[in-house]
């Protein structure tokens, strides 16, 4: 097996611009390699940068769903008034958070774009361990 190693290095020697063409396709190759595993790892493996979060629970309850105009994030959203029981009820948790989107107006000079931005309760920013730049 070494012997074959040999004459396959002497042959790609003396032939250079094989020899090119090889290293090039390994080094795309493993560059391409290293791109996707890094872009799977940073999406899929890599922890959510929370203090404890392998202890968050999503909840959802209801029948709405929320539905922007590329994409369907398929949530069932909780009235506020069983979100307000929801927190009143619960001892065994530390905090608890609400997040709705909602559709809001924005003009200005221009022309009115409809927007969609998050409504989030007080304690959103406290329950993932953040605090807030501003407010």
């Amino acid at each position: 097996m070494l012997s074959d190693l040999l004459v396959s290095l002497r042959s790609l020697r003396r032939a250079r611009l094989v020899l090119v063409a090889v290293v090039g396709s390994l080094g795309l190759a493993i560059g391409a390699n290293t791109v996707v595993l890094s872009l799977i790892y940073a999406q899929v493996f890599r922890p959510f940068p929370y203090d404890d979060a392998n202890e968050l629970i999503f909840l959802s309850h209801g029948v709405r769903e929320f539905s922007g105009p590329t994409y369907n994030l398929g949530l069932r959203l909780m009235a506020p008034a069983n979100f307000a029981d929801l927190r009143e009820a619960t001892a065994d948790y530390l905090t608890v958070a609400g997040l709705k989107y909602q559709r809001l107006t924005v003009g200005g000079a221009g022309d009115a774009r409809e927007v969609f931005a998050p409504a989030l309760s007080r304690d959103f920013f406290r329950t993932l361990g953040l605090h807030p730049f501003h407010g």
